[in-house]
């Protein structure tokens, strides 16, 4: 069974990393938050929506909840990033229901390099963020949401004004057939898929395809397919009163109980058992 994708944040998450070897995330990852990642040193390859970048000092990454990402090392394993995770609860420490909506519903998945400005203040806010990160102080906790707060505040300037990181498709060893049949999947997951339909949609042979489909994403194809549908399943299980029968149709499931085992086999918990406790 492919391993579990989606990683949820009770509380608000902050961490800083830097590495000198080379570091790959073990499978695509989705999360029931928000994440946004600044890069300070080396390069690092990011898979996003179906589309390779090359992630370098002063680029910056803003993920809505649920959205497939991945991310590894480039031939050189050297490099250093910031990255927090929140939800709109996590916010609410300071703000009204109300005011937390409209803050968030500022924030677009988006890609970007900042300038040395920009670059600067995103990294004061961060750092705020770090020093604030398990500080047994007795306003620690909303300090660092108030750098979070003055963050996110900042951050739908730079989205109108930074410049958006074009598509770094031509990445070595990245097969551009491979990519059509990332954003096919992404587009008809809902439809009854199988490997040898897809490899047949990109002209390429089934065992070359598997090869450098994993290579590419980290994971196999069935693998690739089911996050996806999961990370569907997930939005709608905790935005929608459709029934688990309605969902395993929309996502491509096809049955409730084709939903249901998978979902317990990667969660250890049913669809109906994760809505009850998340909601």
């Amino acid at each position: 069974m492919f391993k579990p994708a989606f990683l949820p944040y009770q509380s608000l998450y902050y961490n800083y990393y830097e590495s000198e070897q080379k570091n790959d995330m073990q499978v695509l990852q989705y999360h029931d938050c928000y994440e946004i990642y600044l890069m300070t040193k080396g390069e690092r390859y990011l898979f996003f929506q179906g589309t390779c970048y090359i992630l370098k000092p002063g680029d910056l990454y803003i993920l809505k909840p649920f959205e497939m990402h991945y991310t590894q090392s480039l031939n050189s394993g050297f490099y250093g990033r910031h990255l927090v995770n929140f939800s709109d609860n996590h916010l609410k420490k300071l703000l009204t229901p109300t005011e937390s909506h409209l803050i968030t519903n500022r924030l677009k998945s988006c890609i970007m390099h900042l300038d040395d400005e920009q670059f600067q203040k995103a990294l004061f806010y961060f750092q705020g963020i770090a020093e604030n990160n398990h500080s047994n102080a007795l306003l620690a906790e909303k300090l660092q949401c108030s750098y979070l707060l003055e963050l996110l505040d900042f951050l739908p300037h730079c989205m109108s004004e930074a410049e958006q990181l074009p598509d770094n498709t031509s990445i070595p060893d990245t097969k551009s057939e491979i990519l059509e049949a990332i954003q096919y999947i992404n587009h008809h997951y809902m439809d009854n898929l199988s490997l040898d339909y897809i490899a047949d949609h990109v002209h390429l042979s089934k065992y070359y395809f598997c090869r450098q489909f994993t290579k590419t994403t980290g994971a196999t194809f069935l693998e690739y397919l089911n996050n996806v549908r999961l990370s569907k399943a997930h939005q709608l299980l905790l935005s929608s009163d459709l029934s688990i029968a309605e969902i395993a149709v929309e996502t491509g499931f096809r049955s409730g109980v084709r939903l249901s085992r998978t979902f317990q086999a990667v969660y250890k918990m049913s669809p109906s058992q994760f809505r009850k406790r998340n909601r």
